[in-house]
Parts: C-alpha cells; sequence; structure tokens
C-alpha cells in the first residue's frame, strides 16, 4: 500500500512539474522539467529490479528524501523572490511532497532491521 502511495505521490508531483514546463520559457521553466525527470529517475532507481548493489540502493531513499526537501526549500526561496506562488497547484506540489518525504521515511523505516534501539523504542 505504502509503495503505491509513493508511485502515486511522485507521478502527481512530477506531472505537476510538467505542467509548470510548459506554462513559460527560460530557465525557471527548464528547471521544472528536470525536477520532473529527477523525479522520475529516482522513483526508477528505487523500485526498478535494476541490479544495483546493495551499497548504492540503500541511498537512493535519503537521496529521494533530500532530493523532495531541496525542492520544497527552492519552491519558497524563488517565490518569495520573485512574489509569484503559482496558486493553486504549486501550494498542493508543496503538500504532496511533504507526505511523499513522510511515506519514503516510513517505508525506510519499516524496511529496517530491528536493533536493540528500535526494541527499546517498542518498549516505551
Amino acid at each position: 500500500m505504502r509503495r503505491s502511495l509513493i508511485i502515486l505521490l511522485t507521478l502527481i508531483t512530477a506531472g505537476l512539474h510538467i505542467y509548470f514546463f510548459t506554462t513559460g520559457t527560460g530557465l525557471l521553466f527548464t528547471m521544472f522539467l528536470l525536477n520532473a525527470i529527477g523525479y522520475l529517475g529516482l522513483l526508477g532507481l528505487l523500485y526498478l529490479p535494476l541490479g544495483l548493489p546493495d551499497s548504492i540502493h540503500k541511498l537512493v531513499r535519503p537521496v529521494f528524501i533530500g532530493y523532495t526537501a531541496l525542492t520544497i526549500v527552492l519552491y519558497i526561496i524563488i517565490s518569495a523572490q520573485s512574489g509569484i506562488w503559482s496558486v493553486p497547484l504549486a501550494p498542493i506540489a508543496k503538500l504532496d511532497e511533504a507526505i511523499l518525504i513522510w511515506q519514503l521515511w516510513a517505508e525506510g523505516r519499516a524496511e529496517m532491521p530491528v536493533t536493540t534501539s528500535r526494541k527499546s523504542d517498542a518498549m516505551l
């Protein structure tokens, strides 16, 4: 269920960024397209059976979370400087991205092996 939600949230986010790309020209709008491609690439690295070594594959989720958080931060910075907040679609995309971060984190935590610290957390 969580995997399906992560896929859906990522596709929504990528789709919104592709839509923003089609609304104008220039560097900012090109960045929307590159951002969408980045989301789709990270989704593929996370779930497609590409045969990545475990040492590399375990880094995909934290990079995905960081990439999504960076997107939110850059949106705030760019919007504050330009005064353009793209209401209502951009805030919807940011909410989608915040939920995506939460679901990626929760899925990663669920996949972690039970350790002594997690056992002690459960006892509290």
